[in-house]
């Protein structure tokens, strides 16, 4: 759903179709930089000019997904089954993941109630008609219970403007799926909505509504 009313909600729609920024700032940490080294090694190997060479982003999105978890960042993890029902996992989140060339880290994150998202994209800095997205990686925090879906698990759907993304994450026991809806009647809020189910589609968490105004 799609609404546009007044001059300020256009002049913040012109702003949003000019320009796609984020939060680029590190986070510490030794699995941040596995996933940098083995970018940093993608980015500088000779390009493979083969015919059936595989594209170059597709290569570093694989090896980036093999570094996260190699440094210990399981896709599933949970929490101690006598833990308190309230507990909150004690994990270490993988890092975002490190954008390619001119590409800019964008970032949605949100809580509503004990569940919390955040949700990482790599996007050009300028885009008209919508943005292609990079590398989308996603973490969904319950309690007890935290997922997380690395690139190469995230088969992603882009739109229009991408006004109406969405993705689908597939888990070793889990699907995760997000979706995004603008709202300009606000003053531009962006509503993401998220669930997880098994792989038989069992729900594990109904879809949930976050709120976010980034602009």
């Amino acid at each position: 759903m799609i609404r546009l009313r007044g001059a300020a909600s256009l002049v913040a729609l012109l702003g949003l179709l000019h320009a796609c920024g984020g939060d680029t700032s590190p986070s510490p940490g030794d699995v941040r930089d596995a996933a940098g080294a083995t970018r940093d090694a993608a980015r500088d190997t000779p390009p493979d000019t083969s015919p059936d060479a595989a594209p170059r982003v597709d290569a570093w999105v694989d090896a980036t997904s093999d570094a996260i978890r190699d440094a210990g960042s399981d896709a599933v993890l949970d929490v101690a089954p006598d833990a308190p029902a309230d507990a909150v996992a004690d994990v270490t989140l993988p890092p975002p993941p490190a954008c390619q060339g001119e590409n800019l880290l964008v970032t949605r994150e949100g809580t509503n109630g004990d569940v919390s998202f955040r949700l990482d994209r790599c996007l050009p800095p300028i885009c008209g008609g919508g943005c292609p997205v990079y590398s989308p990686q996603l973490t969904v925090v319950t309690p007890g219970r935290t997922w997380i879906a690395l690139p190469a698990d995230i088969t992603y759907n882009q739109t229009h403007h991408n006004w109406q993304d969405s993705l689908s994450a597939l888990l070793p026991d889990a699907r995760i799926t997000w979706r995004v809806e603008f709202d300009f009647d606000e003053g531009l809020v962006e509503r993401h909505f998220v669930a997880v189910e098994t792989l038989d589609g069992a729900p594990v968490l109904p879809e949930t509504l976050f709120s976010i105004a980034p602009y």
